[in-house]
């Protein structure tokens, strides 16, 4: 995995906090938070796994599971925290694209993040 939000490393706010909160969260698989264990959406449950060709709209299917999960538990979460911007709280995300690559046994996907102020982020993530 490769993370880069930009060219100088920095403390981010706003927009790309709530960027990198929703992916950090995306790619944690429940369970593994002794404090939270159910928390986590499971974005990279199926890397690593072995799976034909066909089987690859179920890794799509997979994944706009993951987001959707992702969105509520991350919407619930800053729901109790009244000190949080609304350009750093989630009001919705959705999947824009996501196709199964199987030259490259690859998920390229994008996700459309939108704060509560209205706006829009794009995350483009390739599995």
């Amino acid at each position: 995995l490769s993370f880069q939000l930009g060219v100088r490393t920095s403390k981010v706010t706003g927009l790309l906090r709530l960027c990198q909160l929703f992916i950090k969260l995306l790619f944690t698989t429940p369970g593994q938070d002794i404090f939270s264990p159910n928390l986590g959406g499971a974005g990279l449950r199926n890397i690593g796994r072995s799976f034909s060709r066909q089987e690859g709209s179920g890794l799509v299917s997979d994944f706009v599971i993951a987001v959707g999960t992702t969105a509520r538990q991350m919407i619930a979460l800053q729901a109790r925290n009244p000190r949080l911007s609304r350009e750093e709280k989630l009001l919705s995300a959705k999947v824009v694209s996501a196709n199964f690559n199987a030259q490259e046994s690859a998920l390229i996907t994008s996700v459309e993040l939108l704060s509560q102020t209205g706006k829009p982020a794009l995350a483009n993530l390739m599995l």
